[in-house]
């Protein structure tokens, strides 16, 4: 066998358990034994983490991103519109005003359409999965969604710009393309890149399976 295929026998060499240290005393190379579960900060890199915050990275680094996410989402909508959003801070509270409220765990990305129902709770809930809702679109479609706005491709007047091929929808979500008879436009074109648009091919049914779009167009689409 050649030379560089034999391990090193000083590599397989293993420390005996008489060896080991005892609790809080530090071993050879300066580690400490039993502190796996310490709070005090240890150093890593040039900032101060505790062991904790290490292994939990969901909670110190994910969600930091996430609230800035859902920053710049709300402050797309209020460039956008007339619709200006507050953080809610503890005398707001005492005075029991009506809100919305981002978690990042639950049902993936969602929430309920408008403030109906909503009555005895002041919180309306809006569902954003850290792994999973990650986009400024996302937030802002969810927001609007928990404003009273529907998706655009079931608005009322929506049969004049887009075909529905309903035989290759997922059955379980055909519901999400029912058109709604009764929504307002204000005079507004469809807005085929609307927020609250869904690409051609969400919930098709058989996504491995070479299919068409789910969402064809009627009429030119400017800029598409």
């Amino acid at each position: 066998i050649d030379s560089w295929l034999r391990p090193d026998p000083e590599s397989r060499n293993k420390r005996s358990v008489k060896d080991s240290s005892k609790l809080i005393e530090r071993d050879e190379d300066g580690y400490v034994s039993g502190c796996e579960n310490a709070t005090t900060p240890i150093a890593y890199g040039d900032v101060f983490v505790t062991l904790e915050q290490l292994l939990n990275d969901i909670e110190y680094y994910k969600k930091s991103a996430w609230t800035k996410m859902i920053e710049d989402g709300l402050k797309l909508i209020s460039q956008k519109t007339c619709i200006k959003f507050e953080k809610l801070n503890n005398s707001m509270e005492n005075k029991e005003v009506k809100h919305l409220k981002f978690l990042h765990y639950g049902w993936g990305c969602g929430t309920l359409i408008g403030a109906n129902g909503y009555n005895t709770s002041l919180e309306h809930s809006i569902y954003l999965d850290i792994d999973y809702c990650v986009t400024i679109g996302t937030v802002a479609h969810e927001v609007m969604h928990a404003l009273g706005f529907h998706h655009e491709m079931i608005r009322a007047d929506r049969n004049g710009s887009v075909w529905i091929n309903f035989k290759d929808i997922s059955d379980d979500m055909k519901r999400q393309y029912h058109r709604v008879n009764d929504t307002k436009q204000f005079n507004q074109r469809y807005d085929y890149g609307s927020v609250m648009h869904y690409p051609p091919e969400d919930y098709r049914s058989g996504m491995y399976v070479f299919r068409g779009p789910v969402l064809l167009l009627r009429e030119p689409c400017p800029g598409c």
